[in-house]
């Protein structure tokens, strides 16, 4: 087999290979992947998403079609070992990359760290939870916040206390306004609402 027809039959492979990335990288693979932009609604961030998808998915096919030849004519030139050090340098980049979004989850630039109190841990599905049966007594702007959490990382009024999910419940969502960030429990929303 000459040397040209192993070039084009790699660049063939290769632009296979993002076409089938481009199969597999369905929406969970993207939302495991990237954290969301808050500012960014969901409809904008998924059609991104998209758009990347079948960017390189063409890509792959206008590599396999139509590139692979003027790229065969370049690289005939190149020597063997440094067109093989380049196409192993990419997978392996690919590959760290993965492995380290695998093993370490990402994490917001901007976000507080997880030790700050109150403390938090990565989750997978949330980004981060609160670190559960714990109850600490952070300064927040120059004042003691108590903070406790029971077993299910929920932030009760004080240690020992729990949410009794059998009880009438009215669902809270939110981050830090929430779940009362620089307050004591008496004065959080939730505290105040079942207050009434």
């Amino acid at each position: 087999m000459s040397r040209r027809l192993i070039i084009e039959a790699s660049l063939v492979g290769l632009g296979t290979a993002l076409m089938l990335v481009a199969l597999a990288a369905d929406q969970g693979w993207w939302d495991r992947h990237f954290l969301p932009v808050f500012a960014v609604d969901r409809a904008t961030m998924v059609a991104a998403e998209h758009t990347a998808r079948a960017l390189i998915g063409l890509s792959g096919a206008v590599l396999s079609l139509v590139l692979r030849r003027p790229l065969a004519n370049a690289l005939i030139r190149a020597t063997t070992g440094g067109t093989l050090r380049i196409i192993v340098a990419i997978v392996l980049a690919l590959g760290a990359g993965e492995l380290i979004l695998r093993t370490q989850p990402p994490h917001p630039h901007d976000a507080d760290p997880l030790q700050q109190e109150p403390r938090r841990s990565a989750d997978t599905r949330l980004g981060w939870v609160f670190v559960p049966s714990r109850s600490v007594v952070a300064q927040e702007a120059g004042r003691r916040v108590p903070y406790s959490f029971d077993a299910a990382g929920y932030r009760v009024s004080g240690p020992g206390t729990a949410v009794d999910p059998e009880k009438p419940t009215i669902l809270f969502t939110g981050e830090s306004i929430i779940a009362g960030f620089g307050l004591a429990w008496d004065e959080t929303i939730p505290a105040r609402a079942s207050a009434l």
